[in-house]
């Protein structure tokens, strides 16, 4: 082999031996642009970028920095306040103090909205158990106040949580198709001859083919059926002999328009010997002659919509 050849090998030879340091050299020259974490493992445990292990270390390290801005913000600073004094009657409970002092609080903004209406939810959860109650009356006429927050004296629900007072109305605001949640006023099981007056309204009627009715009962006696007078949103009246489970055989019925059922008038129940009448605005809608249920109370209820039932007497 000749000198030449020599020389240019051994020059290759020390060509290549160098190559692996520039290249090192190249990799340890920190990019600007890489992201630190990426970086930091594939520096110090040879990941390479875009595996699992650097996605959960970016998400783990977006997470803390999250955290840690959360941390450095300021808390919510509230004004000194001193809520004024409510004026109760001396038969006000603790209750009806609080309910003050929530009112004030929220106009005063004096309190984090959270705390506010945590302590709302306490009281609606106790509502009632601290005023006291008047003796329920079974004397006619009877006109309920429905002043709220509780359970009036006297009433009783199926379902008590389903039902909320206040303002004269009493609200049935969930129910569900083919259930039964009835208010009933327990002095009144010995009514026989009287006139119910009401009005109901809902904003959430359904259309057909879905169902939606208000519904009272006369001469109810729970466990033991009375009469069920339905008014279905799509355009239907009819009196039923209801079991002790809510509405059962249909006794009479007439189709009305929708328009009528839903436009929040006066309606009258009449229930004389064995006649229940069914008015409204001054008009006959409905007759029954049935001998079935001799007496008993009222109720209310709505199906498969909610529904704020007012102006409610018996005479």
């Amino acid at each position: 082999m000749k000198i030449s050849e020599w020389s240019f090998l051994l020059s290759a030879s020390l060509l290549l031996a160098s190559l692996p340091l520039t290249v090192c050299a190249l990799a340890e020259t920190p990019n600007p642009a890489e992201d630190p974490v990426e970086r930091e493992l594939r520096e110090e445990w040879g990941f390479e970028c875009g595996t699992p292990y650097v996605e959960a270390a970016q998400a783990s390290a977006q997470a803390k920095s999250r955290r840690t801005s959360r941390k450095a913000q300021p808390p919510r600073v509230f004004p000194e306040w001193e809520p004024a004094d409510a004026p109760l009657s001396s038969s006000a409970g603790w209750e009806s103090e609080l309910r003050t002092l929530l009112a004030q609080g929220r106009r005063d903004k004096t309190a984090s909205p959270e705390f506010l209406d945590a302590l709302e939810r306490v009281l609606n959860r106790h509502a009632g158990e601290s005023a006291p109650s008047a003796a329920p009356s079974s004397k006619l006429p009877f006109k309920p106040t429905f002043k709220g927050p509780g359970m009036p004296p006297g009433w009783n629900a199926i379902k008590p949580e389903v039902w909320e007072f206040g303002d004269g109305q009493a609200r049935q605001v969930f129910s569900q198709a083919n259930t039964c949640y009835i208010l009933s006023y327990e002095p009144g099981k010995d009514w026989k001859d009287y006139e119910l007056r009401l009005r109901f309204e809902s904003e959430k009627w359904f259309t057909p083919p879905m169902s939606s009715a208000a519904r009272v009962y006369v001469r109810y006696k729970g466990m033991d059926g009375g009469y069920c007078v339905n008014w279905n949103g799509g355009g239907a009246l009819d009196i039923s002999n209801c079991q002790a489970d809510g509405k059962g055989p249909i006794l009479a019925s007439r189709e009305l328009s929708p328009e009528i059922i839903k436009d929040g008038l006066e309606w009258r129940v009449r229930v004389h010997g064995d006649e229940i009448t069914v008015w409204h605005a001054g008009k006959r809608m409905l007759l029954l002659r049935d001998d079935t249920h001799k007496s008993g109370t009222i109720g209310l209820e709505s199906s498969h919509i909610p529904m704020t039932f007012s102006n409610v007497e018996v005479q």
